[in-house]
């Protein structure tokens, strides 16, 4: 009885220990988006999430709605300031058209966003989950 009563609590321990599966999204200028990512990560996952949304809005009127909507659906938001796409370590916005299909400005602006996330808050949220 002892050994079965350890042993239950020795996996309620491990299954608590497991961090929540961090997901995170980078949102333009559509705020509905971030409405159906919700509802399907609600009907689809089984195990524990947080979802993040990090707002690349060019303007403070676009980064409104997308906050909006979070706080509507009860999701995080952070706000990516602007200035980080004129970072000299970055790549540039305007680069010469390397691989045509693949280096539009858009492009680069999405990795200017996703090295940001990781480097401020990613990598920070997963090890205080450890």
């Amino acid at each position: 009885m002892l050994k079965k009563l350890f042993l239950l609590l020795t996996a309620c321990i491990c299954f608590l220990s497991y961090p929540k599966n961090l997901i995170i999204t980078f949102v333009y200028s559509n705020p509905e988006f971030i409405a159906m990512q919700n509802k399907t990560f609600k009907k689809f996952l089984q195990d524990d999430y947080e979802y993040v949304v990090f707002s690349d809005a060019p303007t403070e009127k676009e980064h409104e709605a997308i906050n909006a909507m979070c706080a509507q659906l009860d999701v995080r938001c952070i706000r990516i300031p602007q200035n980080i796409h004129e970072y000299p370590y970055y790549l540039p916005l305007n680069m010469p058209q390397i691989y045509p299909n693949h280096q539009t400005p858009s492009n680069v602006r999405h990795v200017h966003c996703v090295q940001y996330a990781l480097d401020n808050f990613c990598f920070d949220m997963m090890v205080s989950y450890c």
